[in-house]
């Protein structure tokens, strides 16, 4: 039986069916979470307790660099995969210094799942890492 993959989507009302459509073309099952405000965010990180959390860097109502902090405060181990709208380089390279683990094209959501396939397997091999060793690759990062 296929492992349930939970989603959490920060975007506007009507993305949730582009994402849940893209990921079903992989292996897992999935749910979707989708919230558009801070605080809705916050309470879906606590009690949710997604695997992946997806970012639509387009959301009116929490900026995505906010967004990535408050992951990385409330559920440190979920990777982040940035959904952007349009390619601008200085914005995507903040966000993966930031803490996102990937992002993506809108555009190109075909990829979505590999994205988060590949921020899953990333956050993982993280997890196995001392404290030391990711004390030195913060400061390379820096």
């Amino acid at each position: 039986m296929p492992k349930l993959l939970r989603v959490l989507l920060l975007a506007e009302a009507g993305t949730e069916d582009d994402v849940i459509r893209s990921l079903k073309m992989g292996s897992e099952e999935v749910k979707v979470r989708r919230v558009d405000s801070s605080g809705a965010f916050i309470e879906a990180l606590r009690e949710f307790k997604p695997e992946v959390v997806l970012v639509d860097d387009s959301s009116a109502q929490l900026e995505a660099g906010s967004a990535i902090g408050i992951v990385q405060e409330e559920m440190p181990t979920a990777p982040i995969v940035v959904m952007m709208t349009e390619l601008d380089e200085a914005r995507a390279t903040s966000f993966l210094r930031a803490g996102a683990e990937a992002f993506i094209m809108k555009a190109n959501s075909a990829k979505l799942s590999a994205a988060i396939s590949a921020a899953l397997a990333a956050r993982k091999q993280l997890a196995n890492l001392t404290v030391r060793q990711l004390d030195v690759l913060r400061r390379i990062a820096e």
